[in-house]
């Protein structure tokens, strides 16, 4: 099953064809199987009248795509199951498709630094004007070493991008996970500490931003499959961390 909201703000033509609204459960994680339904749901809380929706769009490169994960999901089915169970009702958003999950949308690029990102992403943004962004760019960048020292600059390009095309928009921004890479992960810590950065700046102009750890904090070798991506542990610690994001963003009361 697939379905963008019915209260889906003004998105592009293009993106209502090839996006039919449909109705939602609570994250879609139902499929067929031999013609047979089946529902991976989770524990639901009680006062489900007060439910939120949050429409969310997960961005950027091969992790949000959920390479070397099991199922092919990577953070999205846990986070979305962590968001089920606090009672919302989950949206994923996105041009793109991946995993087992019936609502397997999201803008993961596989391959792709910052800058060829904006090119992808903007317009999917604009037409769909998510709730929620989170955003995980630049390891691609790492591997590559390409232009180091302006990733937090174009990380903040694109981020400038994305709230002039949907200003409503809250971003949970996270730093990049470790790599396995000796040469690799050098260029990640760099690149973290440009991220920090320009989050302060941005939280104190009074951006609809939260910054999550991924690092220092969070996974380690062992959460990697194949010491760039993580492994489903690796995943589900990743969607831990996005879900206290969006509870913090929640909290600031930027999703009212």
């Amino acid at each position: 099953m697939s379905g963008t909201c019915s209260s889906m703000h003004s998105p592009s033509s293009t993106l209502l064809r090839r996006f039919p609204r449909r109705p939602l459960t609570d994250c879609g994680l139902h499929r067929q199987r031999g013609g047979r339904t089946w529902t991976a749901s989770a524990t639901q809380s009680p006062g489900l009248g007060s439910r939120r929706r949050i429409r969310l769009m997960p961005l950027g490169g091969s992790i949000t795509y959920g390479s070397k994960s099991s199922d092919g999901n990577g953070y999205r089915m846990p986070l979305c199951k962590l968001l089920a169970a606090d009672g919302h009702v989950v949206e994923m958003l996105g041009s793109r498709r991946a995993g087992t999950m019936a609502q397997n949308r999201h803008e993961g690029w596989r391959g792709f630094r910052i800058d060829q990102l904006q090119a992808k992403v903007v317009q999917s943004v604009s037409g769909f004007s998510p709730d929620v962004i989170t955003f995980n760019a630049g390891s691609n960048d790492c591997r590559q070493q390409y232009e180091i020292d302006t990733a937090g600059r174009r990380v903040r390009h694109l981020l400038e991008g994305l709230w002039a095309a949907s200003p409503r928009t809250t971003i949970v921004l996270s730093t990049l996970v470790r790599s396995a890479d000796e040469k690799a992960e050098e260029a990640v810590s760099r690149v973290n500490e440009q991220i920090w950065g320009i989050s302060e700046e941005l939280v104190a102009a009074g951006r609809k931003l939260v910054m999550v750890d991924m690092h220092v904090k969070a996974l380690g070798l062992e959460h990697l499959a194949d010491g760039t991506h993580p492994n489903d542990e690796g995943y589900a610690e990743m969607a831990r961390i996005w879900y206290d994001g969006i509870k913090e963003a929640e909290l600031k009361g930027f999703l009212l």
